[in-house]
């Protein structure tokens, strides 16, 4: 299969195959579509501790049964602090705001109310914590006390979800799934588990396996899509599908052609990808893409300027070294990272030198042991960064 400039997708092609239309659900037109262009080398320059101003953590308490190995998701809903762990413990755990412990989800097993697979999790728009299997077909919801609801079944040859309405959900669509059924697509949206649109072209095969790790993302009460092989990202409502941003990224990738694995990774070493990671807040989108030497350098579009900026290494504060790639947007222009507690004892000294509130690092390392679980870094940006602005 042949990747190219072309399939990095044309927008007409993706109305063109758009195939399925509903009275709830429509395509809009691409005319209002915002184009962000990072040519990195020229981007202007933001100094990180200029534009922070606030930072705050959650400490999530540590016991016997809450060990967390990694956070692969971060979810914030209602005052509580939804972690999810997909790969090592295969399970959930639900911290309330000031990072007490409330309950875990860890029921793997194939009985009415477990699950085989965590493939994804989302917040319903009732606040339900939705576990999805995509080994049985199902999505489990619980409440977050942590709590057993209800066992919904969904269609089959779906991965990622996120709910648009209490009835209504996007599917990612498995490249393996019933090509015929779907026609193809790359996304599903159904109303009451029946599918009442099909949306975009599934551009992988066997042959060619690489993926975007995320493709679907809630923000605001607001699903965005990137397709792999796309820089587009839309928007999704309930009653309507439309391009929101179109990433001009210079010296992409997609601009080259190539046919294998092995092609694709040797550009990848020489230029730059979106890799489809992005945060969206009330006045700036956090972008992250990778290029040659250095895999996510952090990008912030400004909504008001309509300017892409890169933000260079903190020089004063050490805690904006953990300010990378972003979680999750915990409210209007603030975002949350994560930090081993390993991390923070080997930083300590730093930390202690540089930082100039004394009391902020003293209530970070009270009580911390090295085998805690990982602390949640809150960062707050200022309303109007295009006033920070270092070199142009």
């Amino acid at each position: 299969m042949s990747i190219n400039k072309q399939v990095k997708i044309i927008v007409t092609i993706s109305l063109l195959i758009s195939l399925l239309s509903c009275n709830k659900v429509r395509m809009s037109d691409f005319y209002d579509i915002e184009t962000i262009t990072i040519d990195y080398d020229k981007l202007p320059i933001l100094n990180t501790d200029s534009i922070i101003g606030d930072i705050r953590f959650i400490k999530l308490e540590t016991t016997e049964n809450n060990l967390i190995s990694r956070i692969d998701r971060l979810l914030f809903t209602n005052g509580k602090i939804i972690v999810v762990d997909l790969f090592s413990s295969k399970s959930i755990h639900i911290f309330d705001e000031s990072g007490k412990h409330i309950n875990r989800v860890s029921h793997l097993g194939n009985g009415p109310q477990e699950y085989l697979t965590i493939t994804d999790v989302d917040i319903t728009p009732d606040g339900l914590i939705a576990i999805k299997d995509n080994f049985k077909d199902i999505i489990l919801y619980f409440n977050t006390d942590g709590n057993f609801v209800k066992k919904e079944e969904i269609i089959e040859g779906g991965l990622e979800i996120a709910f648009i309405d209490g009835h209504t959900i996007a599917h990612v669509l498995s490249s393996a799934s019933n090509q015929k059924k779907f026609k193809s697509a790359s996304l599903g949206i159904t109303q009451n588990n029946k599918v009442e649109l099909l949306f975009g072209k599934n551009s992988t095969s066997s042959s060619f396996n690489h993926q975007k790790t995320n493709t679907l993302f809630s923000y605001n009460n607001t699903v965005y899509f990137t397709p792999s092989w796309e820089n587009y990202i839309y928007e999704i409502t309930d009653n309507n599908i439309k391009a929101k941003y179109y990433i001009d990224l210079k010296d992409d990738v997609l601009d080259y052609t190539f046919s294998t694995n092995e092609e694709f990774y040797q550009l990848v070493e020489q230029h730059n990808l979106f890799n489809g990671s992005f945060i969206e807040m009330e006045n700036y989108t956090w972008l992250n893409f990778k290029i040659p030497n250095a895999n996510n350098p952090p990008v912030i579009y400004s909504h008001k300027n309509k300017t892409a900026y890169k933000l260079s290494p903190s020089l004063s504060n050490p805690l904006l070294t953990y300010l990378h790639m972003p979680k999750a947007l915990y409210s209007d222009n603030t975002i949350a990272e994560t930090a081993s507690s390993l991390s923070l004892f080997i930083n300590k000294s730093a930390i202690y030198s540089y930082l100039n509130n004394k009391e902020l690092a003293d209530s970070l390392y009270n009580g911390l042991t090295i085998d805690d679980n990982p602390i949640i870094f809150l960062f707050t940006f200022k309303d109007d960064i295009s006033k920070y602005v270092i070199e142009q």
